[in-house]
């Protein structure tokens, strides 16, 4: 069912009941994912030497490195002409060689496993062999689980439920229908254009969502800064959270929402006019601001950066008004303000003295899963059981990151 290009291979996804499922891990190296309008995947990377495998069963397609980074043939080079006429098939011999290593490999790595048997290990030389830089062209409509330590995921043009993790790599979701789940430790996450739940989560690195459109939105931090630009919010409860981070969010003119801010020591800043917001303080530490007139509550909290909320474009006026998907803007155009109704800034000073800010919410309580099948599998459930919307896009951020230990 695969094509082998050389450093590129293609499938073919036509004959699949439902959305390819695609997953790719890896320890290092950048990985970034396109949509197009063929019913194939294409993977490819620059080198020319690497090796990387594609295994499908039914929808769901794995690209695994191979631990052996260069291939035979290449050494052998410099005497093909010579060998072949003495009748060597030089192609035979290097593929013969290269599946004994491949056997090798698989026998060490079973013995590494009956090793580990007592312990708190895990071993997969497929999965963690040196890593690749990926570039993948995928069908609109696919589902994905993208992995990396330390390179940069970027996904543009995919719908479906899309799970991104790096511990030091940025994260980059651009023009996508769906359910996503973003997760870093000290790389910034940027999302743009994108539509349907949002679940984000960083450690130090800034969080900046720009014209999105979320009917369920979570996002936590601990000392970035987080940024989000909505045109159309969420009609259900949701929540922005940081530590020592600043919030930025710039909401619809004509919004009903109720925020219930809680902060430290930050300043709140609310550039909706005086006669668009009615806020009490119910405690030294919590404020309610009600904004025309109330709604979905929202939930801010900061210890120690400033939280500012300002008015963008009327909801009804955004691009998601009159159609459930269009292309989102050019990248070029993401950064550009809106033309904001006249509105004075009122800023609401908090008590310097007031206790520490709400306590992060509290996850479920779930057992890691034994090895890494078992792991992936249980990643896979919570994923489909955001895409069914059986659990929000905040309870897939608390079990996936249980699931990972943190």
């Amino acid at each position: 069912m695969s094509e082998d290009r050389g450093y590129t291979q293609t499938v073919s996804t036509a004959g699949l009941a439902e959305p390819p499922q695609l997953i790719l891990e890896q320890p290092t190296s950048d990985i970034r994912v396109e949509g197009w309008d063929r019913q194939e995947i294409e993977v490819s990377i620059s080198d020319r030497d690497a090796l990387f495998d594609i295994e499908q069963a039914g929808s769901h397609i794995r690209i695994t490195n191979r631990p052996a980074g260069t291939k035979l043939i290449n050494f052998l080079e410099p005497a093909v002409d010579d060998l072949h006429s003495l009748g060597v098939d030089v192609g035979d011999i290097a593929a013969r060689v290269e599946r004994e290593v491949g056997r090798r490999a698989s026998q060490v790595e079973r013995s590494m496993r009956r090793f580990n048997r007592g312990f708190n290990l895990q071993f997969d030389m497929g999965r963690w062999a040196p890593g690749n830089d990926y570039t993948i062209r995928v069908p609109h409509n696919c589902n994905l689980t993208l992995r990396t330590s330390s390179g940069d995921v970027s996904v543009q043009g995919v719908d479906g439920t899309i799970y991104m993790q790096s511990t030091s790599g940025d994260l980059r979701l651009l023009d996508s229908v769906g359910n996503a789940i973003l997760q870093s430790s000290s790389g910034d996450i940027t999302v743009a254009g994108v539509e349907g739940r949002l679940g984000v989560r960083s450690a130090s690195g800034d969080v900046r969502a720009e014209h999105c459109a979320l009917e369920e939105v979570t996002a936590n931090t601990v000392s970035g800064d987080l940024s989000l630009d909505l045109i159309h919010a969420p009609q259900r409860e949701w929540e922005v959270k940081t530590v020592s981070g600043d919030l930025q969010l710039k909401l619809p003119f004509d919004i009903r929402v109720t925020a219930e801010v809680q902060t430290l020591s930050g300043e709140i800043t609310c550039g909706f006019s005086r006669s668009q917001v009615n806020y009490t303080t119910r405690s030294r530490r919590n404020t309610t601001l009600v904004i025309n007139g109330g709604g979905p509550t929202l939930h801010l909290a900061t210890v120690s950066g400033d939280i500012t909320l300002t008015p963008g474009a009327p909801e009804g006026e955004s691009r998601f008004a009159s159609a459930p998907h269009v292309p989102a803007p050019s990248a070029t155009n993401y950064g550009q303000e809106p033309q904001q109704p006249p509105a004075s800034q009122q800023t609401i000073r908090m008590d310097s003295n007031a206790s520490n800010a709400a306590n992060p919410p509290q996850e479920a309580d779930r057992t890691e899963p034994e090895g890494h099948v078992a792991r992936e599998q249980a990643e896979l459930e919570i994923l489909q059981a955001v895409a069914r919307g059986e659990i929000t896009a905040q309870e897939g951020v608390q079990r996936l990151s249980q699931l990972d230990g943190e």
